[in-house]
């Protein structure tokens, strides 16, 4: 088991590589006692060894920061697991909506998940802005959808897939149903001239 003296060397390590994105930083993690004995049992097979040689005590380290900073089981997990978090928003965002500005909305989810997890304000959009790129059009709209959305990836996460399969049906059918109603819309904006063109007579 990796003991407190290395936990806080291989973090130091770890940030400093962040940094600089020096090899030589990076170099220092793995040269360290209790990273080799973890990345040993790793190459041996024993993933136990691995994730409680290493992962675990700096998930555990993690977990104590994010827990006397954030003080929301949600927030943690948000806080923790973000790119997991964001990347399923954005996925459906891009698929139902297009790749435009999707960044930017998948962000502002993320930024009004964490302030109702602190506040309790419940999300709401203001689209009399000046500029409402950042805002999701078609899906991800109210705050029960977002809500919903959030509470289902976390329970997939930890295993239940059973409210995710629920809740991304419904997403996929109002998906659906915004890209019909688009399509419809385009095609009555768009005339079509299916007249025949007049003839014009030549005198002779």
């Amino acid at each position: 088991m990796i003991n407190k003296s290395d936990i806080t060397n291989v973090l130091e390590a770890i940030l400093a590589g962040a940094r600089s994105e020096n090899a030589a930083e990076a170099e220092k993690v793995s040269s360290n006692s209790s990273v080799q004995a973890a990345l040993e049992c790793l190459r041996c097979g024993d993933l136990d060894g691995f994730y409680f040689g290493l992962m675990y005590p700096i998930e555990s380290v993690i977990d104590g920061l994010l827990s006397r900073e954030l003080n929301s089981p949600r927030a943690e997990f948000l806080a923790k697991n973000l790119t997991f978090v964001e990347q399923n928003f954005q996925k459906l965002i891009v698929r139902y909506e297009g790749s435009p500005c999707c960044a930017d909305k998948s962000r502002t989810i993320m930024r009004s998940l964490l302030k109702f997890f602190a506040t309790g304000e419940e999300i709401s959009f203001d689209r009399t802005q000046k500029y409402t790129y950042h805002l999701p059009k078609y899906i991800f709209t109210t705050h029960s959808e977002i809500f919903e959305f959030f509470e289902s990836l976390r329970g997939l996460y930890y295993g239940d897939s059973q409210d995710y399969l629920r809740v991304i049906l419904s997403i996929h059918k109002r998906g659906m149903a915004a890209q019909e109603d688009r399509l419809r819309s385009d095609s009555v904006e768009t005339p079509t001239d299916d007249a025949a063109p007049e003839q014009v007579k030549l005198e002779k």
